[in-house]
């Protein structure tokens, strides 16, 4: 793990999300009632991520002790709950109070609740029209998504604070600026604390971008998407594309789709409305505006003419830190015998952390030989297509041909005449760029899978050094793997 992650966990996982003091009174009103409305009660607790955050940490906490099922929805825990423990709930958790001196925090906790709050509805709402298995864990899994970015609001605003400056004045992607002023992605911040504190499995499942083939993760992330492009504009191309995703998962027309989204976030503005702040539904009644219909989905727009149209004239690059590279080497070449998961880790950070590639892939080989499937995904929190990762290895194409044995390949403009006729257009419309590093991982005489990277915009080039070190690593990996498989 990110030896500056470690530090950050340490630091922030005693901290406790504050919650609204009208939610923490209701509660308490509620619960010192001879007969206890349990709805009344979920309903105002799913309004206060503080109130929630406590409530499934020490459920959980209680259920995993006793060796029993993880408590995945608050409707759930509250049943689970003893009412001595339900009295105790809101007792000393803190309040937005403890925060009141600093207007610019109050005002982006208070913006993060309401756009999970917004989010989360929004997946509930979709899993009741597909009849999932528990809409309520749906809803669950989503309002926790903002968990760390709302820690982190608390215990180090002057850093948020630079994140949404280089996000907002720079254009810099999300996840490159929480690299560059946390030295992490905030969602790895999320991930491991979830595991601490024994949080729902969905949620956890969520935070990892090699599960969006899973069509429930797949309904928290768009909803997640969904929320924070609405946000700045509901007729964007971002927002437009997001809403063909969701009508797709639902199996309805775009026009009844987007008809269901609209009323679930004017349902979510009134039951969010004593949030103080604008809600995106309001932004509907803005005149929509025409959009290129020649564009229909994501991935017909390259990630180079995605940073064109939006921030022309900024180009941003994750600087290599080549100590960490040496560190992750050093690693992997010591005589200790690593566990397969360590192995695959400690090559990511080093591509990802070290070599600053922006999106990293560890993809193993299924279905009989014929495809790669991500496993693992780094640096692309936000991009839901390039998350489904897969190549297919049809007769005759470079992956299939590169999988009869251990090789590595820069494909660039440079040979892209040469290779290009050979990856098959599917993935092409994936990774949106033609340049990247492959590297194929063939064990004992036998295909297991491969490694992709690359920099996904053409302003940050692919160079030699990089390529250089993304082959050594792919090596170190190889003999770590035989000696593991021998």
């Amino acid at each position: 793990m990110n030896e500056t992650l470690i530090k950050w966990i340490h630091a922030v996982k005693d901290i406790e999300l504050p919650g609204i003091s009208q939610n923490i009174d209701k509660v308490k009103s509620l619960t010192h009632r001879d007969d206890i409305d349990m709805e009344q009660l979920s309903n105002i607790t799913e309004l206060d991520l503080g109130l929630s955050l406590r409530l499934v940490r020490r459920i959980n906490r209680i259920q995993n002790s006793g060796g029993r099922s993880r408590i995945n929805s608050i409707s759930q825990a509250i049943m689970m709950f003893g009412m001595d423990q339900i009295r105790q709930l809101p007792n000393k958790l803190p309040t937005l109070d403890s925060i009141k001196d600093n207007p610019k925090v109050t005002y982006h906790y208070l913006r993060l609740l309401k756009q999970s709050y917004h989010a989360a509805y929004q997946a509930r709402q979709w899993g009741r029209a597909l009849r999932d298995e528990d809409p309520n864990e749906l809803f669950l899994a989503t309002f926790l998504r903002t968990m760390g970015h709302m820690l982190l609001w608390i215990h180090s605003p002057d850093k948020m604070l630079q994140i949404e400056e280089m996000i907002s004045d720079r254009g810099i992607d999300p996840v490159e600026a929480q690299h560059v002023t946390f030295g992490f992605a905030i969602n790895e911040l999320s991930k491991e604390l979830a595991k601490l504190w024994n949080l729902p499995s969905l949620f956890r499942e969520s935070l990892y971008p090699e599960n969006a083939t899973h069509r429930r993760v797949l309904i928290v992330s768009l909803a997640v998407q969904l929320s924070r492009s609405c946000h700045t504009d509901w007729y964007s191309r971002d927002t437009r594309l997001i809403e063909d995703d969701i009508a797709e998962i639902l199996g309805r027309d775009r026009n009844a789709a987007v008809s269901m989204i609209h009323a679930n976030a004017v349902k979510a503005a009134r039951i969010s409305a004593f949030i103080n702040l604008p809600h995106p539904a309001a932004r509907l009644i803005y005149p929509a505006y025409e959009i290129d219909p020649n564009i229909t989905h994501s991935t017909d727009i390259s990630a180079e003419e995605s940073n064109r149209i939006n921030h022309q004239d900024i180009h941003f690059c994750l600087a290599p830190q080549l100590p960490i590279v040496a560190r992750m080497v050093k690693k992997l070449a010591s005589p200790e015998k690593l566990a397969m998961k360590i192995i695959v880790q400690t090559a990511m950070q080093a591509m990802h952390d070290g070599l600053g590639l922006n999106r990293v892939v560890f993809g193993l080989i299924t279905n009989n030989n014929r495809q790669i499937k991500a496993r693992s995904v780094m640096g692309s929190d936000n991009d839901l297509h390039f998350n489904q990762f897969s190549i297919d290895l049809n007769e005759g194409t470079l992956f299939e041909r590169m999988m009869t044995g251990s090789n590595t390949l820069w494909v660039d403009e440079h040979n892209w005449k040469k290779y290009g006729s050979l990856i098959p257009e599917k993935f092409q419309h994936k990774i949106g760029n033609n340049g990247f590093f492959v590297s194929t991982l063939h064990i004992n005489g036998k295909a297991v899978g491969l490694f992709y990277a690359d920099r996904h915009s053409h302003h940050c080039r692919l160079d030699e050094r990089s390529y250089r070190l993304f082959k050594r690593i792919s090596t170190e990996v190889i003999k770590n793997l035989e000696e593991l498989m021998a």
